[in-house]
């Protein structure tokens, strides 16, 4: 794949397209745009991102996309018996559970107090520079005020945390133990919402 960089950019300036002009169309940040054209693909954010935006690019300037393989950044492949060695643990943990629900203890056998589920969603917001947060965790205010560069805060919720920051590329945020980058516009006052999925 190396090299894709420099036909991306001369198939653009050819059209006559600003980096401006392609991150308008694609909704890709200009930043991640010009590491596409560095071949500087390691500084994208991992994930899907990276083949998603490249292959997105190479449409934009009618450029053939090349065939991406994994790079040393990426998550490697599971083996196919691994996966297959996993099924059958969740398929004897499940054929485990619907006997001890057939068999095991009846409802009205339990006496002690239902138990209380803590809050199973956690966000870490660290500021890459001093940055005005409004956070919301399950409808309550949380915080309100600067965050100083360089500091982070921890948030826990049941069912919602909201953050807004007046622009994405000014904090870092981690959801559950995993690194999040919000799709759209980087430099832009946004919302970001996470929700409980599994909520009942």
């Amino acid at each position: 794949m190396k090299g894709i960089g420099a036909k991306l950019r001369a198939a653009r300036e050819a059209r006559g397209l600003s980096l401006g002009d392609v991150s308008a169309q694609t909704r890709i940040p200009e930043p991640h745009l010009a590491a596409i054209e560095e071949d500087r693909l390691d500084d994208l954010p991992p994930g899907p991102y990276r083949s998603a935006w490249l292959r997105t690019y190479c449409e934009i300037v009618d450029v053939e996309e090349p065939v991406v393989m994994p790079s040393p950044g990426d998550p490697p492949l599971v083996p196919l018996n691994v996966v297959r060695a996993v099924g059958l643990v969740t398929l004897f943990a499940a054929i485990g559970l619907i006997a001890w629900l057939q068999w095991g203890p009846k409802g009205g056998e339990h006496t002690g107090p239902a138990p209380v589920a803590g809050p199973d969603q956690e966000v870490v917001v660290a500021a890459l520079q001093n940055v005005k947060l409004h956070v919301e965790v399950d409808g309550e205010p949380a915080f309100d005020g600067v965050l100083s560069g360089g500091e982070s805060l921890d948030f826990s919720a049941h069912d919602r945390i909201e953050i807004d920051v007046p622009s994405v590329e000014s904090v870092k945020l981690h959801f559950n133990g995993e690194r999040i980058v919000p799709q759209g516009r980087q430099d832009a006052p946004r919302r970001i919402v996470f929700v409980d999925d599994g909520a009942p």
